[in-house]
């Protein structure tokens, strides 16, 4: 990074937090309301952040409601705050706040004001968009996140663990309430690992169902399934966006209500090694009050599924897809010319090996993903067979299953990945835990309505 791009880099960061100060805000006519005080500014920016995606969205609709500028400076306020303590943006975009003003002049008086108007929301830093980008792991391919150039990103559940990766820096801003939704790309889980390591909701579509040109399994991260859902319907089959993106599907979404109940099958081990406990019992627990629910679930093993296929056989394309000719070089080399992070050289060596084992675990610390990378079948597999898949949170990592990772019987180790696993889960309790939903292609709708019924469970608890 050039020392003039990191002095505009800093002085975006320092435009933004005085653009945003609520004492500089006192009496300031683009507010939607000009008489507030400065501690009132500050409440006011508090409310707006605790605000749903779907709330935030009916304030903003409302007449006299809220307006995108104030809307803008209490999200980039509390954004400069999660900066601060986890290092997830790369930059912001000065511009938001000129687009802001502009958009309540359009749109504020109207009677139909555009879906998401006034809502701000963050991209990974390869995306080209809104108020800010956030930071991504090198290459954009690694279920760890780091970022040479910019420093390595820390999850706001407990800073010396990762997000995830490689969507890690969106997750962990949109998780500690520094945007309300952020999106992202699933090459082999990269949603969906942020997603359970941040405590977050995401979906991985079927590739054309949401279809985006030279990427792969575009998608949201919401805090809710509910906001999911709305983004959704916004942009899969709508002319507008198939407009932009016309391999996308015409199909919107569509939910029917469903008279029965469904029949669900289940897994807890991929065929490779166990997921560590609390993994396994988030699971096992949803099993049981779907079972309770009424539901038909049935457990299966995916290596029974067919025999020509065995998981190390799928394991092993999935990594030839993913490596050049399964050589570390080859993917180092692509960035010969970027400082390489330790972190990714690691992983490069490790994802080279003919083996792979479930990433089944809570967030863990930032020196692990990269000797656990080869870990990532029980998302990969997903994109392979391109299923929509969805991450739904489900609690967290409770003291018995701190004791049940360090017992034997329980969690018996015979290999060094299940030793680096309990390693790495040592001190992960009340760190969030979640089931993965996975549907037929182009049955999002169903695997919607299972996140809705699994996160109706904890919400009841």
């Amino acid at each position: 990074m050039s020392e003039e791009f990191e002095n505009e880099r800093k002085e975006g960061f320092e435009t933004f937090r005085k653009l945003s100060a609520p004492e500089n805000l006192v009496n300031d006519t683009r507010l939607f309301d000009e008489k507030l005080t400065e501690i009132e500014i500050e409440e006011l920016f508090r409310d707006i952040v605790a605000l749903k995606l779907h709330s935030l969205i009916d304030r903003l609709q409302a007449k006299n409601g809220l307006n995108a500028y104030t809307v803008l400076c209490a999200y980039a306020h509390k954004m400069l705050e999660s900066q601060n303590r986890l290092n997830c943006v790369t930059e912001v975009i000065l511009e938001a706040f000129d687009t802001a003003a502009a958009s309540d002049k359009l749109w504020y008086n109207s009677e139909q004001k555009p879906p998401l108007y006034g809502v701000p929301f963050c991209v990974k830093c390869n995306f080209e968009i809104p108020f800010v980008f956030t930071n991504t792991s090198q290459g954009f391919f690694s279920s760890n996140n780091p970022h040479s150039p910019y420093g390595t990103t820390r999850n706001p559940w407990a800073l010396d663990c990762t997000p995830g990766g490689s969507s890690g820096g969106e997750a962990a801003l949109v998780a500690d309430g520094g945007a309300p939704f952020g999106s992202g790309t699933d090459l082999v889980g990269s949603l969906r690992i942020s997603a359970a390591f941040c405590g977050l909701v995401t979906l991985k579509p079927t590739q054309n169902r949401l279809h985006v040109s030279n990427d792969y399994g575009y998608g949201f991260y919401t805090r809710n399934v509910l906001d999911l859902i709305l983004l959704l319907k916004l942009v899969i089959g709508s002319p507008e966006y198939r407009e932009l993106e016309p391999k996308s599907s015409p199909s919107p979404l569509k939910f029917v209500e469903k008279t029965g109940k469904y029949r669900i099958g289940f897994f807890d081990e991929d065929g490779f090694n166990s997921p560590v406990p609390s993994n396994r019992r988030a699971v096992l627990d949803t099993v049981d009050q779907l079972k309770k629910d009424g539901h038909d679930v049935v457990r299966f093993e995916i290596e029974n599924i067919d025999p020509k296929f065995s998981p190390f056989h799928v394991a092993s394309m999935l990594f030839k897809d993913l490596t050049s000719k399964n050589d570390k070089n080859s993917y180092l080399n692509r960035y010969k010319n970027e400082p390489n992070d330790t972190f990714v050289e690691r992983f490069a060596t490790i994802s080279s090996v003919n083996h792979i084992s479930c990433f089944l675990a809570p967030a863990i610390p930032h020196n692990y993903p990269s000797q656990l990378s080869n870990t990532v079948l029980s998302t990969g597999l997903f994109n392979l067979l391109d299923f929509p898949a969805g991450i739904v949170p489900v609690g967290n990592v409770t003291a018995e299953d701190m004791a049940d990772l360090s017992d034997e019987k329980i969690f018996p180790i015979n290999d060094l990945l299940l030793k680096k696993q309990r390693e790495a889960c040592a001190n992960s309790e009340a760190m969030p835990i979640a089931v993965q939903v996975v549907g037929l292609p182009n049955e999002e709708e169903i695997v919607l309505e299972v996140m809705k019924i699994v996160e109706g469970f904890n919400e009841n608890k």
